[in-house]
């Protein structure tokens, strides 16, 4: 076979080859279960491949945390390629305690590139590379270079000693770069050893960056914790590195964390959110960061950190003609919640109830108000007991308050 069109599929099953009871766990009289499956990694839908010439390779890395193992000897892993479409096997194989050879001498690739929020609106960066030896040869020296939108590249020479199969990661040096509405970051690794490299299709990536979106003057956080609570943590920075909310460690697995975050002044805002285990919140949890329905994060397998910069920007209340603060009462609300706001002038006003997951459970649509004081009520059997956001929009501006119902 010459060449793979794009879009197979890499899976790999975690299994026990062997596991024997004493006395039968079921109604069968069976004891003993032969090439149980335990995990599939990195998840059940595999990885996608590229398209493959002869010649080309890929060395796919995925670690699993033990669960319900009866004995760690008894582990054995199965690899195989796979037609999602078609159902058809191309390839497979069992694992094997004795190590494949490397293809080439000096051949080096880049395997991660992190530590990199993919919005951005502070002009910084500072990206952490992985490095991984795959030539026979050990790798003692690297040129490992970035550049954002094809300018100037910053050049970082490592020197280590890594062995066939070895990774380390870098932090590379903090570069400066004017933000544009989508920027590319690319990283390429140069001259291992000296030489030159053998394998050039593992050598480069890249990565897009989008201009931060405007955030909302009121953010929400909304994550529950997985197994492992204690490696959680979480902040929210201004552009001067200020800390202005943060969360974790936390002990109870499974715990909902709700929390509302507003903003006062305009700047720009990074939130991060950090894994001890390096595992994101994979191990049975969720998280959702952002405002109505719009995320900036919700991706639970973010490794051991995920960060999301957004931009707020106030343009004068008074220019909406918005005169006094939106105004829930009362709140927890008992039969009726009374939404009460003033406006200055004549202004198109919309209501949006979001829940605790950013979904929109009552709206009521945008409609010309005129100056003074103006109501809307919600009655109580319209939203179920819980946790609630009431955001309303006025031409391009909004106002979000909380709103819990009994």
């Amino acid at each position: 076979m010459e060449s793979v069109a794009a879009g197979m599929k890499a899976h790999m099953a975690v299994i026990e080859k062997h596991i024997h009871f004493n006395s039968p766990p079921g109604s069968n009289g069976e004891v003993d279960f032969y090439n149980v499956m335990k995990k599939l990694l990195p998840n059940q839908s595999g990885v996608t491949l590229p398209a493959f010439e002869l010649g080309d390779y890929v060395i796919l890395e995925y670690s699993w945390e033990h669960q319900n193992v009866y004995s760690i000897d008894e582990l054995a892993a199965v690899g195989f390629i796979q037609n999602n479409g078609s159902k058809e096997v191309l390839q497979s194989a069992n694992s094997s305690d004795e190590l494949f050879p490397a293809i080439y001498d000096n051949d080096v690739e880049v395997t991660m590139v992190d530590n990199v929020s993919l919005t951005n609106c502070n002009g910084t960066i500072q990206p952490q590379v992985t490095i991984r030896n795959n030539g026979s040869s050990a790798l003692t020296s690297v040129d490992i270079k970035y550049s954002l939108n094809g300018e100037e590249p910053v050049v970082y020479s490592w020197t280590g000693n890594l062995d066939f199969l070895e990774s380390e990661t870098v932090m590379l040096d903090e570069s400066t770069f004017a933000v544009e509405l989508q920027n590319t970051l690319e990283v390429v690794l140069e001259n291992p050893n000296g030489e030159s490299d053998e394998y050039m299709l593992n050598n480069m990536r890249e990565l897009t960056i989008e201009s931060a979106p405007q955030g909302d003057p009121t953010m929400v956080l909304y994550m529950i914790l997985d197994d492992n609570p204690e490696e959680i943590t979480w902040e929210v920075t201004n552009y001067e590195g200020d800390v202005l909310y943060e969360g974790g460690p936390y002990s109870t697995p499974g715990q909902t964390i709700l929390e509302q975050l507003v903003f006062e002044s305009t700047n720009c805002y990074t939130f991060t959110i950090y894994d001890e285990g390096g595992d994101g919140l994979s191990q049975g949890g969720s998280i959702a960061f952002g405002y109505g329905t719009t995320y900036l994060i919700n991706e639970v397998d973010f490794g051991s950190k995920a960060e999301a910069q957004f931009r707020i920007e106030f343009t004068g209340v008074n220019d909406i003609g918005f005169s006094s603060d939106l105004n829930v009462y009362p709140n927890p609300v008992v039969g009726q919640a009374t939404i009460a706001f003033s406006l200055e002038k004549e202004v198109n006003v919309g209501l949006e109830i979001y829940n605790s997951l950013g979904e929109v459970v009552y709206m009521e649509n945008k409609r010309v108000y005129g100056p003074g004081a103006h109501q809307m009520q919600i009655r109580q059997g319209t939203l179920r007991p819980g946790l609630y956001y009431v955001k309303m929009e006025m031409e391009d501006s909004s106002y979000t308050s909380k709103l819990i119902v009994q």
